[in-house]
């Protein structure tokens, strides 16, 4: 299960997005008026998105533009969402399989690091190095839509990494206040209040976050904004 599951979702979602790509990319072969208009929706689609998009300038170029399209429009089909979308929809088009990564993170931190070297410093120093890792890949990619999202999955995987420290800082005692604190007693409790305070303050952003995404997030505010706008549109309709 805790392999099958993320090799399921990846095999899943894998068929789904690319499903009927190859048909139609030679649909667009036979017909170079097909291809022009896939181009044409992938670039509309890319504006309403606020995607960067770059005019393909030879075949080549063309192909990827609109093989990427496809997939993005085979994500946004109702029956995917419907299905999948939980496994995918909080990221972006470009991070599809992130939570697959997700997933994986935490068979490692929950499951084979629990069986490296046992109530060992060495298993809390391999912690502490895979943490880091999965923080800088959450950095580099950022596959997360939502800013605050992003942003979240950033302090989560900061506090875990700053708890492993602190706990191998206490399990070890290590003298990080030199002579100032021959007894352990200062580091200790610096340790225990930076453990207590990074869970107090992720709960305290985790319940900030959700708030400020419901009402003062920038999606919130497009969103507002199109509600807007649609209303203007049925006025003008229905005064004409």
């Amino acid at each position: 299960y805790v392999i099958g599951i993320p090799l399921g979702f990846l095999a899943i979602l894998s068929r789904a997005i690319n499903r009927n790509i190859n048909n139609r990319w030679r649909e667009c072969q036979r017909n170079p008026n097909k291809l022009e208009q896939i181009l044409k929706e992938a670039e509309i689609d890319a504006e309403l998105t606020r995607r960067t998009y770059y005019k393909p300038t030879n075949n080549q170029e063309k192909k990827e533009v609109a093989i990427h399209y496809l997939k993005i429009h085979n994500m946004q089909h109702h029956k995917t969402v419907e299905r999948m979308g939980f496994i995918y929809h909080s990221y972006r088009s470009k991070t599809w399989w992130f939570e697959i990564v997700e997933l994986s993170r935490k068979m490692v931190m929950n499951g084979l690091i629990s069986i490296i070297l046992p109530d060992s410093p060495t298993q809390i120093i391999i912690g502490c190095a895979t943490s880091f890792a999965f923080l800088s890949h959450l950095l580099t990619i950022r596959p997360y839509k939502c800013e605050t999202d992003m942003r979240l999955a950033f302090y989560c995987q900061l506090q875990i990494t700053v708890t492993l420290l602190c706990g191998l800082t206490l399990r070890e005692q290590i003298p990080f206040l030199g002579n100032l604190d021959t007894n352990h007693e200062m580091e200790t409790l610096i340790c225990t209040v930076i453990i207590i305070a990074s869970h107090a303050g992720l709960l305290l952003y985790g319940l900030y976050a959700i708030i400020g995404e419901r009402f003062w997030s920038y999606e919130q505010q497009i969103l507002n904004r199109r509600l807007k706008e649609h209303e203007i549109k049925l006025k003008r309709i229905q005064a004409n």
